[in-house]
């Protein structure tokens, strides 16, 4: 799976924007219109940034001034390909050659090819394409290349992903013991579940399977098993009674003055 290639027939186009009095006003329907991507080297926006992608006019606005709002010249493109692109246009003869090939008008297969993360010119205009847009710049074909091998891995954990959970389902059809089914999820070694789209079955599964191998390792058996030992309970404060008042009393003044202050 490629995510950057190039359409193998012509784009009819199904939007009828406008009109519009400036050509930028086209942008989010010319970006709705070919699927958020450049239409020249095919990166989408999704990748960049929606600011670094622009509107396209495929015949220049300083040669054909009466398209400059026309709907049907103007194609969603980024800003690397449309400051190439610039105000080309082939001479005259050269027109049906010479020229850079567009979704609407033109076979873009036919003309130019992802191999990999690089472009492959196939027609003298994609060569034109090629080199005027300069489609296979280092940092573009490197920033290619980590995507492609991101998807990838992607599908080939997906695929693990999805042949253990069939071999899952058919253990427990035959009534294999858990144990066997266990080791088979274990055989994964899957890192991310979250990443390849684990099924809750499997998610489950996975999560018992680490919760059992868990408490079957000594250190936390023992200490699961462990009996805390009692503490005796806190000896009680000791408690002093409250002296009273002597009832033996003399008469003096003395005896007298601390009767009647307790």
């Amino acid at each position: 799976m490629n995510p950057f290639s190039y359409p193998k027939s012509r784009h009819t186009r199904r939007l009828r924007p406008g009109p519009f009095n400036t050509y930028s006003d086209y942008k989010p329907f010319l970006r709705e219109e070919f699927e958020k991507k450049c239409v020249y080297c095919r990166m989408p926006d999704t990748m960049k940034d929606y600011e670094m992608y622009g509107v396209d006019h495929y015949r220049p606005k300083s040669v054909f001034s009466e398209l400059l709002t026309t709907y049907t010249n103007l194609f969603y493109c980024c800003n690397p390909c449309n400051r190439r692109k610039r105000e080309y246009w082939p001479t005259r003869g050269k027109v049906k050659t010479h020229f850079v090939p567009n979704p609407c008008d033109h076979e873009m297969f036919a003309h130019l090819r992802f191999a990999g993360e690089k472009v492959q010119a196939r027609t003298t205009a994609g060569a034109v394409a090629y080199d005027l847009l300069d489609l296979d710049d280092p940092k573009v074909v490197e920033y290619r290349r980590f995507i492609l091998d991101a998807l990838a891995l992607y599908e080939g954990k997906r695929s693990e992903a999805v042949d253990a959970l069939e071999e899952l389902r058919r253990m427990k059809v035959a009534a294999i013991p858990p144990a066997d089914i266990d080791d088979a999820v274990a055989s994964l070694e899957l890192t991310s579940p979250r990443s390849i789209g684990f099924s809750p079955d499997l998610r489950v599964a996975e999560a018992n399977r680490r919760r059992r191998s868990l408490h079957e390792r000594p250190h936390v058996r023992n200490a699961l098993n462990a009996r805390p030992a009692r503490r005796a309970p806190p000896a009680p404060a000791p408690s002093f009674p409250r002296p009273t008042p002597s009832s033996a009393s003399c008469g003096c003044q003395a005896c007298r003055r601390r009767r009647r202050c307790e």
